[in-house]
């Protein structure tokens, strides 16, 4: 008699190999998680780090136009810009969460892991146009204690705003495709 081993299919042993990296990226998950709340949170705590953060305006740190201390509703306010930023990092740590649970599952291909890659793509442009918005609006409720005419406006694209968006929708692209070679494949499976 004559044996022969079967190797796994590609599909089964690339499930396999991303296993370890799936549970490495939803720990990361979690660390970002907490990461991302605690930042939101820190003009409580750390106001004077984030007042001395160059917010680009001229180069000029969001401190340099503050006419005196912050007072508990600036902090308050500062606390405010950071929750819409917040909830969409926290929406994308989540997605990925959601598509790496299914590539540990083995399930590389699913329709829940594509919504989750294309969700994240959504969400990854969403943050890159949110980004400029929020530093526009730290400005103002950093400054909004100020006597008028001595409040500030400052709105700024940095290098990375462009890029991520472009980034994201390559991969909002990428899942449309992925979901429809997944409906291809299926099709085809039903014709064998």
């Amino acid at each position: 008699m004559n044996f022969q081993r079967t190797s796994p299919t590609p599909h089964r042993s690339l499930a396999q190999r991303l296993r370890t990296l799936a549970l490495a990226v939803q720990v990361l998950c979690i660390v970002g998680a907490v990461a991302a709340v605690s930042m939101a949170l820190s003009p409580l705590w750390n106001a004077q780090h984030l007042l001395n953060t160059d917010y680009s305006c001229a180069g000029h740190s969001l401190l340099s136009k503050l006419s005196g201390p912050p007072t508990f509703e600036t902090l308050q306010r500062m606390v405010l810009v950071n929750v819409p930023v917040l909830v969409v990092q926290c929406a994308l740590l989540w997605q990925l969460w959601g598509l790496f649970a299914e590539f540990r599952a083995g399930r590389l291909f699913s329709d829940k892991a594509l919504q989750c890659w294309q969700r994240w793509g959504w969400g990854v442009a969403a943050l890159a146009v949110l980004q400029p918005l929020e530093r526009a609006a730290m400005w103002v409720a950093v400054t909004l204690q100020n006597p008028p005419g001595q409040r500030v406006l400052s709105v700024s694209l940095g290098t990375d705003d462009y890029p991520m968006i472009l980034l994201a929708l390559v991969f909002v692209a990428l899942a449309r495709v992925m979901r429809e070679a997944a409906r291809a494949a299926q099709e085809n499976e039903g014709f064998v």
